[in-house]
This record gives C-alpha cells, structure tokens and sequence, in this order.
C-alpha cells in the first residue's frame, strides 16, 4: 500500500477533510492532495506531524509496517540485515 493510499485512509478514518488535515499541518490542501495522490511526497517534519496527528508510526505511513505496530516481511529482513552489519563492525 502507498504513502498516499495510507494518508487518504487515514484522514477518512478519523472523517477529516483535506483542509482540515492540511490547515493542522500548516500546508495547502493542495499539497496535501497531492500527498494522498502519490504525485508528492512528506518532508520528514510533515511525516513526524502526520504520525503524530493519526497516532500512527511514521513507519506505518511509511508502509515499513502493515497494520500498526506489525513491521512488514521487508522491514524485518532489513533491521536483521542492519543489526548484522553494525555487530560485525564491532
């Protein structure tokens, strides 16, 4: 699932409008709409405020989780990869 498909599920979740959302996040509705679309994408800060605002981990907005709180396949494969990386440095 997309970083937009995921925003726009969201925002209908807690039966939000665009302007609403967007006025919360200080950006146009505009720019929120093309967030939803995929045709843009969150800055960091806007992603941490979206997290914040859905009660949701960046992570799940991300798609690096399927439900909330339950990492994807992928995202488990790369945090073993990575714990393997930095204990072999050490």
């Amino acid at each position: 699932m997309s970083i937009g498909i995921r925003l726009l599920n969201l925002r209908k979740e807690f039966d939000k409008t665009q302007k609403e959302i967007a006025t919360q996040l200080g950006i146009a509705k505009n720019t929120l709409c093309q967030y939803e679309k995929d045709t843009a994408k969150p800055s960091i800060e806007i992603l941490i405020k979206l997290a914040i605002l859905y009660n949701v981990s960046t992570d799940y907005i991300l798609g690096l989780e399927n439900e909330i709180g339950a990492k994807t396949k992928e995202a488990e494969k790369q945090e073993l990869e990575y714990k393997l990386f930095v204990f072999k440095k050490k």
